[in-house]
């Protein structure tokens, strides 16, 4: 699946991709992967779908990615994983399926518009790296912690976390 993920565009190592999968399996109620293998289960395609919760949308599905290898595209591996992304969607109650696709990949373009998708907008990504907290565990906030607090220029921010069950 590595090398999979490397012709999607985005190189990793066995290691980090299986760390990867483990923390998006560890919750299945929100993230589904598909793998498509040949004759000698040899993985040939993957594609990973995510229900969005977010606040500015209704409930929704997005493939995070979705990928099959050159020697395989155009056999119908790439339209039948999308086809098991969208019962996923249903299953979770959503009602729509997004795809965010780099603006140079035109033949996945013309792969999703066939697939019934269309074109909502155009949008730029961007990425800052941070650093993790070096914090102990011990120290973390309070997850159930509620209650507003003023910063340095005294705006007043509410957090309101729960714990996930």
């Amino acid at each position: 699946m590595a090398e999979l993920t490397g012709q999607l565009g985005y190189p990793v190592s066995e290691a980090d991709l299986r760390e990867r999968l483990e923390t998006a399996l560890a919750a299945p109620a929100d993230h589904c992967l598909l793998v498509a293998v040949d004759t000698n289960d040899v993985p040939i395609g993957w594609a990973h779908v995510e229900r969005l919760r977010v606040l500015e949308l209704p409930p929704a599905a997005q493939l995070a990615g979705l990928v099959v290898s050159e020697q395989d595209r155009s056999a119908g591996v790439g339209a039948a994983l999308l086809e098991r992304t969208e019962a996923s969607a249903r299953d979770w109650g959503c009602r729509s399926r997004r795809v965010r696709s780099n603006v140079t990949r035109e033949r996945a373009h013309r792969f999703y518009e066939r697939a019934g998708y269309r074109r909502i907008k155009t949008s730029y990504t961007f990425e800052k790296e941070i650093v993790p907290s070096e914090r102990p565990a011990a120290e973390s906030p309070d997850p159930e912690a509620r209650g507003a607090t003023h910063d340095a220029i005294g705006v007043r921010w509410w957090a309101w976390l729960t714990r996930s069950e």
